[in-house]
């Protein structure tokens, strides 16, 4: 059963990785909007943002590269948190999100953070 539930995680993580690349693409215009004043080349982050979670999704098929993409994502979304905060601490910077919105940012990459730590290891082999 534990081998399953790893699995079921791992899977929903890498298709979550996979619609939210797409979806940087897809909704172009939603993140071009999102994007902070303050940040440089956003057209070239929205869409470095899309491609890397499309490589995350992909690097979380093979086990060789799960647990180093595991730890990649963690890094990814910490260096995201005090871009959050500060967007906070600005009150939207410009974005057009309710403070909540903005706010709910913080514990959701750290949630992302979490989902990634517990699939690092390696789903153990059954029967």
């Amino acid at each position: 059963m534990k081998a399953f539930l790893r699995k079921a995680s791992l899977s929903a993580m890498g298709f979550m990785y996979f619609f939210a690349g797409l979806v940087h693409f897809i909704r172009f215009d939603y993140f071009m909007r999102i994007m902070p004043a303050f940040l440089p080349y956003p057209r070239a982050l929205v869409i470095a943002g899309g491609m890397i979670q499309l490589l995350f999704a992909a690097l979380l098929i093979p086990p060789p590269t799960r647990r180093w993409t595991c730890w990649t994502i963690i890094g990814y979304w910490a260096l995201s948190l005090p871009v959050s905060a500060y967007i906070l601490y600005l009150g939207g910077a410009g974005i057009p999100l309710e403070t909540w919105q903005l706010a709910a940012r913080i514990p959701f990459h750290l949630f992302l953070m979490h989902w990634a730590y517990v699939n690092r290891q390696s789903i153990p082999k059954t029967g």
